[in-house]
């Protein structure tokens, strides 16, 4: 490439356009990012100028001689070096310089040294970057040797000058090609990283404000910013203070950015000199607040709220508000408050939060709010916020009547921000009248307190912010509008536009702000893949009873929420509607609170599944059995499942062992769940006794379902945890009761097949007749009934027993019982006298009357009788005895095996009866004919003395009561009473004294 091309320019006299091009192409190769260009475009330059001085023609055969820079340089040279014009004075030559003094004497003589050195000393130019990128390109248009000789005389006059900023070593280092000594010697490269280091030490202030100071002045305050700018950008604090504390003489530079770097170092230092600062704050507030940034004024912010300067953050605030900078406004003010109040400084947490979030563990570590409120509604308001900034959802709110009985600023900023982050957008437009209202009339103390006025303007941005980005259609939103109003119930099905107007995402956020949407909209959902019971399971969302609702409405398709007032609408019905599902989660205001905020609920409403929920709402801390027993005419109401979780738990929580276990004797389920729950640490066999127990009540007690599913979960990571998990069970272990988590009827195998297995004898004593009787209460009471000579095994064996086991058995003994007294009750109350019965008792009187006929018959038979005309007579009288014996024989053997409930029991009874009777006829053998008595007279002994084929023992159909312990052995047939008043008793008792307190039924 010839010289020409590397500058791209065509073959030219015009010394101007050779310089222009060759500006140009310094631009395109800079030395630091391009050096080998840069070199390239050097020396092509000077080629260029040598082949023009040496009479090269651009129009001749000269131009071809000059087809490179380097050629061209080599030309240039040879004609310097040998072949010199000869117009060339010699005396030239006597003036070059000999030595390397006369050579360092001429670079400090050259001009452009000169004029640098005349920049350096004029205060008026020295801080001007246009002079000295001026002055840069004036050199760089010169030979390299002589840029070379310049760079080093200027290398030596930067060396002398420390008080240089780094600003103007930068410029030098560019133009001057600097970089290249990183690439030299030794010595050179020492310097080359000199110099790099110090044009990178910026001023904190641009050098063109104090250009127009005088040189001492310039000097004296370079003396100070350029060591401690140095300082401020390694972190040297201690540095920083030492220079602070040296009697150097600088000047106050009455610039913004000189102040404001000045208060950014004091904050560094934890150093703030009060009449230097006091001054700074005075000067920038007063004039210059506009003129600055936001990361200026936070430096202000800051030193004000160190010296307690509340005029100052009043106006800094102010300043960020009007520069939307609304993070930075909320941060100030929380510093501001943060000891004063601690609601409203928490309000502005949030807000900052909200605009620019900081990392959770900031809230927790940091910044600590404080002192937090320790009671009430207060307490409830701080904690949803609090949580929120600590990454938490606490459920102290949950919905809107979860504000009921607050009042205040605080608690309106906080149901604004509650209503951002969770609420209705139609709640949201409501606040945000309400907020303005505040702001316009003066109401609590904004009229006087500027962090009041401030918390509310910037919670009213923060609303309208949200309400801005509220997604949807127009129809949409008008009919979202209408929602917490009576009038939503009444609102059409979603449209194809409507549905397809937001994302799936913004439908599920609009769900979870929305929680009540009608039974159409959620299946219009549904049907468009948004909701996805699937999906709905594995997600976590807040507020909880929303997410709860979502989910029991997807697994339950033939659900209507209009179900839970009798779908008979009143006025106020969509807020008790809130306040019906909202059970489905935890925490919130007390439910009387809310129920006082809402209207009362009509008379037509008293037996409908709100009222069901009003002695739970009033008596929030008291066991109500008798209006649990109610929950259970509502199955279909999934809201009831959490209340009866609720007293479930305040049954742990308040009441003793001993006193459940009475509870648990009485037939209450819910006790059950309670000691299972108790019990499952450290007693698991019983826990999960009594979980099988509450799981075979379900059918007779569906509000339990779901404390039932969530408590066999707890059992079976304690099985896991335990390490009782195996793959296989044996009837015959006692491990088999850790089989027996599930109530699925299906799993369980009958009674009669498990007595087939005979149990250990570690498993005699409780686990193997529990097992049995647990499968007989899961199944239930069949036709044919059951054998419950395997559970008598539990009274035979109850000194083997611990004290806990027995209670246990008592309670379970108690629930067979109450199931067989259940089919008594209806059989009794269906068929009345016609119920089929059996009698034991008539069967051993039967036996007896067929001993008696034996008595009588049997002696005939062992006569020897001739075979006379009279003696035919008596033998035919004889055998018709024989007969009609085994006649009488076989009756009794189908009265007996009539009740008996194995059909292999009754072949081998029948056999064994029949082969005794005629073996003692054809043998003539009293044994025998014993024998054949004495298998009636047990198999009649051994009977059901209950039930069995669908019949009832008679005896027990004319007591009308079922005596389980009494038919099972038990010494105590009567159920223990109880030595002192339960805590349900205390209970009742207090709930009656506050009925009649408020007078209420």
């Amino acid at each position: 490439m010839s010289m020409w091309e590397t500058l791209g320019i065509e073959p030219t006299h015009d010394e101007s356009a050779i310089k222009k091009a060759y500006r140009i192409k310094l631009r395109q190769h800079h030395p630091e990012d391009d050096p080998e260009g840069f070199k390239r475009v050097r020396e092509a330059y000077e080629s260029v100028l040598a082949f023009l001085k040496a009479g090269g023609s651009v129009d001749g055969g000269d131009q071809d001689a000059a087809n490179s820079p380097a050629d061209s340089q080599r030309s240039t040279s040879g004609n310097a070096q040998g072949d010199a014009p000869e117009n060339v004075d010699a005396a030239t030559n006597k003036d070059m310089p000999t030595s390397e003094e006369d050579s360092q004497r001429q670079e400090e003589e050259h001009p452009l040294v000169t004029e640098c050195l005349q920049i350096f000393d004029d205060a008026s130019t020295r801080f001007v970057p246009n002079v000295w990128e001026a002055w840069v390109e004036k050199s760089q248009l010169l030979p390299i040797d002589e840029q070379e000789a310049i760079s080093s005389a200027v290398v030596n006059a930067v060396a002398a000058r420390h008080w240089i900023p780094g600003e103007i070593i930068d410029v030098l280092w560019k133009g001057l090609g600097w970089n290249l000594l990183l690439t030299g010697t030794e010595k050179q490269t020492e310097i080359g990283e000199y110099l790099d280091d110090w044009r990178q030490q910026a001023l904190w202030i641009p050098m063109e404000e104090i250009a127009d100071l005088s040189d001492a002045e310039q000097r004296a305050t370079l003396s100070f910013l350029r060591p401690f700018s140095i300082a401020f950008g390694r972190a040297q604090t201690d540095a920083m203070l030492y220079l602070l504390r040296q009697p150097t003489v600088t000047n106050m530079i009455p610039k913004p950015a000189f102040m404001v770097s000045l208060m950014q170092a004091f904050i560094a230092c934890r150093a703030y000199p009060e009449s230097v600062t006091a001054l700074m704050l005075d000067t920038l507030s007063e004039q210059s607040l506009d003129a600055l940034g936001i990361e200026q004024l936070q430096v202000i912010a800051e030193i004000a709220l160190k010296l307690g300067r509340s005029d100052v953050v009043l106006k800094v605030t102010e300043r960020f508000i009007s520069l939307e900078a609304y993070a930075d406004a909320a941060e100030t003010q929380y510093f501001n408050t943060l000891r004063q109040d601690s609601m409203l400084a928490v309000c502005f947490a949030f807000l900052q939060q909200q605009w620019q979030p900081l990392p959770l563990v900031y809230w927790r570590t940091e910044r600590r709010l404080f002192p937090a409120p320790e009671e009430g509604n207060e307490k409830r308001l701080f904690d949803w916020v609090y949580g929120q900034l600590t990454g938490r959802d606490i459920p102290s709110i949950n919905h809107r009547l979860d504000f009921a009985g607050t009042d205040g600023l605080s608690a309106l900023l906080i149901q604004a921000l509650w209503a951002a982050n969770s609420g209705s957008y139609a709640w949201m437009s409501s606040l945000k009248v309400q907020l303005h209202s505040a702001l316009e009339h003066g109401e609590y103390n904004t009229s006087t307190d500027d962090r009041e006025i401030f918390a509310l303007r910037l919670t009213v941005k923060w609303i309208e912010q949200t309400l801005a980005a509220q997604p949807g259609c127009d129809t949409l939103r008008l009919k979202l509008a209408s929602y917490e109003t009576d009038a939503f119930l009444n609102t059409d099905a979603l449209t194809l536009e409507e549905v397809s107007s937001l994302s799936k995402d913004e439908w599920l956020e609009c769900v979870r702000r929305h929680p009540l949407i009608s039974d159409v909209w959620f299946r219009q959902l549904e049907e468009a893949a948004i909701l996805v019971a699937d999906e709905i399971r594995e997600r976590s969302v807040y507020p909880a009873f929303a997410d709860s609702l979502c989910f029991y409405r997807s697994v339950n398709p033939d659900y209507s929420m209009a179900s839970s007032y009798g779908r008979e609408r009143f006025e106020g019905v969509f807020d008790w509607m809130l306040f019906f599902y909202s059970h489905l989660g935890r925490g919130g205001a007390d439910k009387h609170q809310m129920m006082n905020a809402i209207q009362p609920l009509p008379d037509h409403q008293q037996q409908s599944p709100l009222a069901q929920l009003l002695p739970f709402a009033t008596y929030t801390e008291t066991y109500l059995p008798e209006s649990l027993d109610g929950l259970d005419a509502f199955p279909d109401q999934f809201v009831f499942r959490m209340i009866v979780d609720n007293q479930v738990g305040l049954l742990t929580r308040t009441f003793e062992q001993d006193a459940l276990m009475m509870m648990a004797l009485d037939g209450d389920v819910t006790a059950m769940v309670a000691l299972s729950r108790m019990l499952g640490h450290a007693h698991f066999d019983e826990a999960v006794v009594f979980w099988n127990l509450a799981a075979a009540a379900i059918p007779r007690r569906p509000q339990i379902i779901a404390v039932v599913d969530w408590q066999q979960q707890r059992l079976l990571e304690l099985r896991e945890d335990k390490k009782l998990t195996k793959d296989y069970y044996e009837y015959s272990n006692p491990e088999f009761l850790h089989a027996m988590l599930t109530n699925n009827r299906e799993w369980f195998t009958s009674p009669a097949e498990l007595a087939e297995n005979s149990p250990i004898d570690e498993a005699k004593a409780f686990h193997y007749p529990m097992c049995n009787l647990l499968t007989q209460l899961h199944l239930g009471l069949d036709e044919k009934g059951y054998d419950l000579s395997p559970v008598k095994m539990l009274s035979d064996a109850r000194k083997g027993q611990t004290s806990l086991q027995q209670d246990t058995t008592d309670i379970a003994i108690a629930q067979l019982d109450a199931m067989y007294q259940r089919q008594l009750d209806k059989d009794l109350a269906e068929k009345g006298k016609d119920i089929p019965t059996f009698s034991r008792g008539k069967l051993k009187w039967l036996v007896f009357f067929f001993l008696l006929a034996w008595l009588f018959v049997f002696p005939a038979t062992l006569q020897d009788v001739e075979f006379s005309s009279f003696a035919t007579k008596q033998e035919m009288a004889m055998e018709l005895l024989m007969i009609g014996m085994f006649a009488i024989n076989a009756s009794v053997v189908w009265q007996i095996s009539r009740p008996m409930l194995s059909n292999a029991n009754k072949k081998k009874y029948a056999i064994y009866a029949m082969f005794t009777f005629v073996a003692a006829l054809f043998l003539k053998s009293v044994f025998l004919a014993a024998v054949n008595i004495f298998a009636h007279f047990f198999s009649a002994s051994g009977l059901s003395k209950l039930y069995a084929n669908g019949k009832w023992e008679k005896k027990v159909v004319k007591e009308k009561a079922i005596n389980l312990r009494t038919i099972l052995g038990f010494k105590d047939p009567k159920t223990k009473e109880r030595k002192a008043s339960t805590p349900i008793d205390k209970a009742s008792a207090s709930m009656d004294n506050e009925e009649k307190n408020h007078g209420q039924s």
